[in-house]
């Protein structure tokens, strides 16, 4: 059920980036359109071509192959919401990556206000990664799946 709810979340995310590239991108008529480029951990929908070398376009999402949270990503991420309070956030998920000044980041967060008896809900975490390693929250969006209820998870 883990795996379907994030796929779910995963195509949600880049249905809303693909609208948005489609607003915002031009591609030139001599370059491929919808190529594929392989990045470390993630594949990217776009790139362009310098010479014989393979530059991803900048403000192109990168989908993650592999949505664990690693100890780097962890890093990030608890790097970013150090003193955040009111709110504890669980990073479930890996989404993605955009490259531009530094780099993009999104996680998949199961979040709970700090207070008794509140319910958990899902958000989108954006992070925005200098180029000298520095971390900020850029956003944080709630994610709505219409009515959702948690239920425990017994793949494990």
């Amino acid at each position: 059920m883990k795996k379907t709810f994030i796929t779910a979340l995963s195509l949600v995310m880049c249905m809303g980036i693909a609208g948005t590239l489609l607003a915002t991108t031009q591609v030139k008529a001599e370059q491929p359109q919808m190529e594929t480029y392989e990045a470390e951990d993630a594949q990217m929908s776009a790139y362009d071509f310098e010479g014989d070398e393979i530059k991803p376009i900048a403000a192109v999402w990168c989908v993650a192959k592999n949505t664990k949270i690693t100890k780097a990503r962890k890093k990030i991420f608890n790097k970013a919401m150090k003193g955040l309070v009111g709110v504890d956030y669980e990073p479930v998920a890996y989404l993605g990556s955009q490259p531009v000044s530094g780099m993009n980041h999104c996680f998949l967060c199961k979040s709970q206000v700090v207070y008794p008896g509140a319910k958990p809900y899902y958000t989108l975490v954006y992070i925005y990664e200098d180029l000298t390693g520095k971390v900020t929250i850029s956003k944080i969006a709630e994610f709505n799946i219409g009515a959702m209820s948690i239920v425990p998870d017994t793949e494990e």
